[in-house]
């Protein structure tokens, strides 16, 4: 009799094919969720997961496109913002690492075990992978989440600076999802829109570039140009000059408005100064713009 041909290890087909495991069955066997938005569409994601039951447990798996010396983690929240929530990462080669995040700020370990089981870790041409199952109650002390529960995922990635130590993720390398999801039914995971954080930087672009450099050029270039010419009492160039001006401060309240509904004032705390002092200095221009 001929030999029968050796079977191949779970994901080598997909890996020769190009495609990596953490893309195979999503939306049909299990729950997926990319960073960038919409990568799972092309199987180009730069940070994925995938969740789905097994048994009284739950399997996760975990992936990172440019892995070395980072991670990747799952949050698991009753809203689409990061604080107060547990966190599952993918960074140690020995376990999964559960994490307690209460802002924007790095998160504080809590426990390399946690009960959680079958975890692997791998890593190849810069990629990380982890899988493992976590029980329906992920628990260290005083910190728990039901994994039954509706939960709102969140996903992140960051570099990791030893073991039970990581940094806050990385501008942009985050995702939330729109609305909450139960982990025990397969699902899409559509991202949260980031409508309000745009619309913000338009208006700021729009106000002090646009508007602002308008009022400047009015003033230096063209006082002398329309002098004498008026429009309701007041010369040209300085009717123009204030519109522009008023204007800007007018989109630069609205912006800062659009991202306080957004991500609060959390961001304006001095423990985030040192990290991120955008929102601080931004909010002292306006005030001043005033």
């Amino acid at each position: 009799e001929a030999e029968s041909e050796p079977e191949s290890e779970p994901g080598a087909n997909e890996r020769h094919s190009g495609m990596h495991p953490i893309y195979k069955g999503c939306g049909k066997r299990k729950s997926c969720f990319g960073y960038p938005n919409k990568c799972l569409e092309n199987n180009k994601c730069e940070l994925a997961a995938s969740w789905k039951p097994s048994g009284d447990h739950f399997e996760f798996e975990m992936y990172r496109k440019d892995g070395t010396g980072k991670y990747v983690a799952l949050g698991f929240s009753k809203d689409s913002k990061m604080g107060d929530d547990l966190v599952l990462a993918c960074a140690s080669e020995k376990s999964a690492e559960l994490y307690w995040n209460s802002g924007q700020i790095d998160p504080t370990f809590l426990s390399a075990d946690a009960g959680i089981i079958d975890y692997k870790y791998s890593s190849e041409d810069g990629a990380i992978f982890c899988t493992m199952k976590s029980p329906s109650l992920l628990k260290s002390g005083d910190y728990s989440v039901n994994l039954n529960e509706e939960q709102t995922i969140l996903l992140a990635g960051g570099p990791r600076i030893q073991a039970g130590k990581l940094e806050y993720h990385l501008p942009g390398k985050k995702l939330a999802a729109a609305e909450p999801v139960l982990l025990s039914l397969v699902s899409s995971a559509g991202a949260k829109s980031d409508l309000l954080v745009k619309l913000h930087g338009l208006f700021m672009l729009i106000a002090w570039l646009g508007c602002a450099g308008a009022g400047m050029i009015m003033a230096r270039y063209f006082k002398q140009t329309w002098k004498g010419k008026q429009i309701m009492g007041a010369d040209r160039w300085f009717q123009a000059h204030r519109l522009f001006m008023v204007t800007a401060v007018i989109l630069s309240i609205v912006a800062v408005v659009l991202i306080v509904v957004e991500v609060g004032v959390t961001p304006l705390g001095l423990e985030h100064l040192e990290r991120n002092a955008h929102p601080v200095i931004g909010l002292i221009c306006v005030l001043l713009a005033l």
